[in-house]
This record gives structure tokens, sequence and C-alpha cells, in this order.
């Protein structure tokens, strides 16, 4: 497979935000510095956001006092706003009131990894497994957390742990998939995602990623009627309009394949992506016309394909010269 069209494979991001259960135990967090320097961090990381978090803080001051329970909904709340300041910041209190409580480290653990803190993010995950060892989604944390780090066969174990603990939690499942993924193991990633669908069936990044292993396993057919489905789920989900041009240019739909990836990214950038797999299909005199065809269709779009007009036609001279 060429590198141009490895370029155009992709996988998505499994995304979400779950309210986890709380758990007792005997642990005490002494833990006021060390969340300090948390909270310091992503305040450095929310400086655009400054002005409308002043506005929410004074918001937050004329509210009635809150228990730690009150300050986690808000903190949700805000997560649904899309302003992680005002959630960390509520989440940061509620741990603070009440450091047993579970759910918000589970939160607290995701959003600092969403912020790229992933050192900070595994230490609340830590802190889950402490208060509740047989949490699965404490091992799921862990999991994304070592996955983010590269440290893929640590992921793979807590994510095994975590789908062993609860066989619902099925984006433990969607995350087995995509490393099994990786390590070529196509029939086991398919076994897992479908496990995650049928807990989750309104996933389209399930469905993308399901197609990615058929894709890989040259079935593609089914490739193509996982894109579908993920597209029926979310229209605008650009990653899976993609991967239907792939699947369709593999299946001989041309035409079919071009009015995709139009769909996904616009004319241009299709014509440079049908010239990628022409190109891997060693058809160049296509390619050739479709890189000309993008260069002529977005001026803007000139230095990437003309970068791969370039190729196409030293591949075309090596070629004719065998």
């Amino acid at each position: 497979m060429s590198t141009c069209m490895n370029r155009l494979l992709l996988f998505a991001v499994l995304t979400f935000f779950l309210s986890a259960t709380t758990g007792c135990s005997w642990f005490e967090a002494k833990e006021g510095h060390a969340r300090d320097n948390q909270y310091k961090r992503m305040l450095e990381n929310q400086k655009k956001q400054q002005a409308a978090r002043s506005q929410d803080e004074d918001l937050v001051k004329k509210l009635p006092d809150l228990d730690a329970a009150g300050r986690e909904r808000l903190g949700d709340q805000y997560m649904m706003q899309g302003n992680q300041g005002m959630a960390f910041l509520q989440y940061d209190k509620s741990i603070r009131m009440d450091p047993k409580r579970v759910s918000v480290h589970y939160k607290q653990g995701h959003l600092l990894l969403k912020r790229g803190l992933s050192d900070e993010a595994m230490a609340e995950f830590k802190k889950m497994k402490e208060l509740d060892p047989s949490s699965a989604l404490a091992f799921e944390g862990m999991g994304r957390v070592y996955l983010a780090k590269g440290q893929t066969e640590k992921a793979k174990k807590e994510f095994e742990e975590a789908a062993e603990k609860d066989p619902n939690l099925w984006h433990a499942s969607g995350y087995l998939g995509i490393i099994l993924d990786r390590e070529k193991k196509y029939d086991e990633a398919i076994v897992q995602y479908r496990k995650a669908i049928a807990v989750h069936p309104r996933s389209a990044a399930l469905f993308n990623n399901l197609g990615m292993s058929y894709f890989y396993k040259a079935e593609y057919a089914r490739a193509a009627e996982s894109f579908i489905t993920a597209l029926k789920i979310d229209p605008s989900n650009r990653t899976a309009q993609n991967n239907l041009g792939l699947a369709l240019f593999k299946l001989g739909k041309y035409e079919d394949a071009l009015e995709a990836f139009k769909k996904g990214a616009g004319e241009a950038s299709a014509q440079n992506n049908m010239g990628c797999l022409y190109m891997s299909e060693k058809n160049y005199e296509k390619a050739i016309r479709a890189f000309e065809t993008a260069i002529d269709l977005n001026p803007a779009y000139y230095d990437k394909a003309n970068e791969n007009l370039k190729r196409a036609k030293a591949a075309k001279e090596n070629y004719a010269g065998h």
C-alpha cells in the first residue's frame, strides 16, 4: 500500500464522557498541593477562555452553597456547554469536599487527559483503583492514558481487564479493537467492535472502525456497508465519508468513490485522493489527470497536489522504462 494511500486511511477517535458509580473505601486523600498544581496547569491551557470563565465564576458566586454532589452536577453542566475550565473548577471543589467521590475522579481524569495532562490523569485513575479495586472504569481510564503515552501493551491489558469486569463497558472493547487493528489482528478486532456495537449501536465511530478492519482484510463490500451505516448515524462524519470513498474505489466504483470524497472534503481534495488511489494501482495516466484537475480546481491546493503530480509523472516514466 502506497504512502500516499496510507495517509487516506482514517480511524475515528472514540470519545465519551460517562458518569461513574461512587464507591466507599478506607482511602483518605492528602492531596491539596498536588491538586493546586493540576489546577494551575489547567488554567495555563485555558487562557483564551479567561473572560468567559470570569463571568461564569461570578455566576457561581450567586448560587447557593453546593455540596460535593451539587458541584459534580454543575461540572457536568459546564462540560455539556464545552466549558472545560469551569468544569475542572467544579470537579476540583467536589473532590476537595469528598476525596472518596470515585465518579469525579473518573471525570477529572478524562478531562485532564483531553488537555494532554496524561500524568495527572493517571493519578486520578490510580486513586479510583485505590478507592474501588473492582472499578472497570478505573481500568478503562488507565488504558486510555497508556494508549496516549504510546504504551500499547499496557493499554491492552487495562482494557482487557475493564472489559472482563464489565462486558457492557463498550468503549473498552472499542479501544481493544483499535489496538488489535494496529497489530493486524483484524478478525479479533472485528469481534471487539461487534461487542461494543451490541451495547452501543448508535456510535458512528465504532461502525467506521469496524469498516476499517474489513477494509484491511480486503472485504471491501462489508467495509463500505459499515461506513454507510456510520454515515446514517452521523451524516456529517467526514472520516467515515473519506473511508467510504476508499472502499468504493476498491470495489471499482470510481465515480461513486469520487462523489464520496467530494462530500467529505470538496472536489479538489477528492481529485487529489483519486490521484493517490490511481497511483496505488499504477494507473499513472488517470493519476496525473486527477492531480492536474485538483490544481485547476483550487490553486490554494497547488503544493500538495503538485508534489503528488511530480511523483506520478516520475513513476510513469520509471514504469515505462521497464
